[in-house]
């Protein structure tokens, strides 16, 4: 915080301003709606799914 004293939020070891962390979740939120349409996603979360429900029934 030393560095950028203007600081409101923290990305991991980065600092942000608060416009920049409100850019950020604003570029998460779209990405997590295109993903959340894609079909080709969809089926990789219910294969994973599945798979993970297959290996804790063993």
């Amino acid at each position: 915080m030393k560095a950028m004293p203007e600081a409101t939020h923290m990305a991991g070891r980065v600092s942000l301003t608060w416009e920049q962390a409100l850019a950020a979740e604003a570029a998460l939120k779209e990405g997590r709606k295109a993903l959340e349409s894609d079909p080709q996603a969809i089926s990789e979360r219910i294969r994973k799914a599945q798979n993970k429900a297959m290996t804790a029934r063993d």
